[in-house]
């Protein structure tokens, strides 16, 4: 039975501890592949949110270069180019009045002069000088002969010779800026012009030049669409430009451009830029777009801005699909990293618990196996025919063997208190017994003389009326006797 016990014990215990160590073991892998997958998540959310950031910053660059375009178009800086033009221009007219002054007469000077503003050009020959005076009459316009000689008050179709002549007398100064409307003979429309004048103070002529404000943006937006053309960044960074209609205004790829690509599958990020530009103006889309050499598309993630003063949508992208390629070696070197902790774990635990077993199995044997092979000691001396009823059990502690063997004990000693009161009363009995046997020896000797005195009485019974009288007295105290007699063997019976 011992042995059996302790097999048990023992098998328990090693299935106990190897249990424990198995599922604390899993339950360790298992959050290690929880935090891995944590950490990989993070470390993609990592790499997008850099790649977000990147996009973004780009952006805002290109933006800023936008803009900077943009401001050269506004009132201010055409009135500061156009009145440098004329600074530069009035510096020239200057060196050559001084140097022809003394050389020809003034009408002479005044014909070499127009016939010389006549073919000045500047800004790849767009812009050019007017000459009027302060008669309100056109001098000499390079772009329109019929307009010389003639004056030009209240005439709402060419209104800056007079605006020229009342922007110079406002003016403190020999210059002034005017703006107006003026038939643009490229566009064929009325547009807006800005023009500065000044005064030539030798002829008390007015020199003035302008540009049309569409001319000098369209001027600008190409500079512009040069320069973001160029843009590039990163090993494949660029950046494209589309309209809020749609068409592509710059594209590395240039067969794009000029092409309309409104909702056009092929080309997805036009017109997610311009739903994009209806709502909040700028922001990040993703859609799958083949790389240069490919036809596969590929996932794609851009930043795109809109630019509502030229109504350009500019946008960069990068393709994503690195991440997760990234996200995939990552994993492999959590996978290979967590291989090797589990590894040196199981290493570790092996004597470790090779170690705690033998502790169980020393304490086991000390605290439980020995205090039961005691108590089967003394359970076998009990049932044996010469059991020992003063032997007790020596256990020493406060756990349940020792409870167990202190309820034994006292079991042991109520067995050998009933065995002593059993002989004790098997004594009284046998002198109850003595004393019942004498009783009956006295009640069969009255028995036998009642007998004969009840013979005898039947014979004398005629004469001998007082010897009977005397028999029924006696049989009566026979029968007390018998009683009494019988009345004992029953309190013996009870005890």
């Amino acid at each position: 039975m011992f042995r059996k016990i302790k097999t048990k014990l023992l098998f328990m215990t090693v299935l106990s501890i190897v249990l424990v160590t198995g599922i604390s073991t899993m339950i360790f892998v298992s959050n290690l592949h929880k935090l891995s997958e944590n950490s990989i998540h993070e470390y993609k959310e990592e790499l997008l949110k850099a790649r977000k950031s990147e996009l973004k910053a780009q952006i805002d660059t290109a933006s800023k270069a936008i803009e900077s375009f943009y401001e050269r178009s506004t009132k201010e800086n055409i009135s500061s180019s156009v009145k440098e033009k004329s600074e530069e221009f009035l510096e020239i007219l200057n060196n050559f009045y001084q140097k022809n002054k003394n050389k020809m007469s003034e009408n002479q000077l005044k014909a070499e002069l127009k016939k010389f503003v006549r073919t000045y050009r500047y800004d790849h020959g767009i812009g050019y000088f007017w000459i009027n005076d302060f008669n309100y009459k056109m001098v000499m316009h390079p772009i329109k002969p019929s307009l010389d000689g003639r004056k030009f008050i209240n005439t709402p179709k060419v209104p800056f010779v007079e605006l020229a002549v009342n922007g110079i007398k406002k003016s403190k100064t020999n210059s002034a800026v005017i703006s107006y409307e003026f038939f643009n003979p490229k566009s064929k429309k009325y547009e807006y012009k800005i023009s500065n004048v000044f005064v030539f103070k030798p002829f008390n002529w007015i020199f003035g030049t302008g540009a049309y404000r569409s001319y000098l943006e369209h001027k600008l937006q190409e500079e512009a669409k040069k320069v973001i053309g160029a843009l590039r960044y990163g090993k494949s960074g660029y950046f494209w430009i589309n309209d809020i209609d749609g068409n592509m205004v710059s594209h590395p790829k240039s067969h794009l451009i000029g092409n309309n690509y409104a909702n056009d599958k092929k080309v997805p990020f036009v017109q997610l830029g311009m739903d994009l530009a209806k709502k909040k103006k700028e922001g990040f889309v993703s859609y799958d777009f083949p790389k240069a050499n490919s036809n596969k598309p590929e996932p794609k993630l851009s930043y795109i801005k809109y630019f509502p003063q030229w109504k350009w949508m500019i946008g960069t992208g990068t393709y994503i699909d690195d991440i997760e390629k990234h996200g995939a070696l990552y994993e492999k070197e959590n996978n290979k990293e967590i291989s090797q902790m589990v590894f040196n774990l199981i290493l570790l635990l092996i004597p470790v618990t090779i170690v705690i077993i033998g502790i169980n199995i020393f304490f086991n044997s000390r605290n439980v196996l020995t205090p039961i092979e005691t108590l089967r000691s003394v359970a076998k001396n009990l049932s044996s025919g010469d059991g020992d009823l003063t032997k007790r059990i020596t256990l020493k502690g406060k756990d349940e063997l020792a409870d167990a063997a202190f309820e034994i004990n006292l079991f042991i000693e109520k067995i050998q208190s009933t065995i002593k009161e059993a002989k004790r009363s098997s004594t009284e009995n046998a002198s109850v017994s003595d004393e019942l046997t004498a009783t009956a020896n006295n009640i069969g000797q009255r028995v036998e003389q009642s007998s004969d005195i009840i013979s005898n009485t039947a014979k004398k019974a005629n004469s001998m009326g007082e010897i009977l009288e005397q028999s029924v007295v006696d049989a009566v105290k026979t029968s007390e006797d018998i009683e009494e007699a019988d009345k004992m063997l029953s309190d013996v019976k009870n005890d």
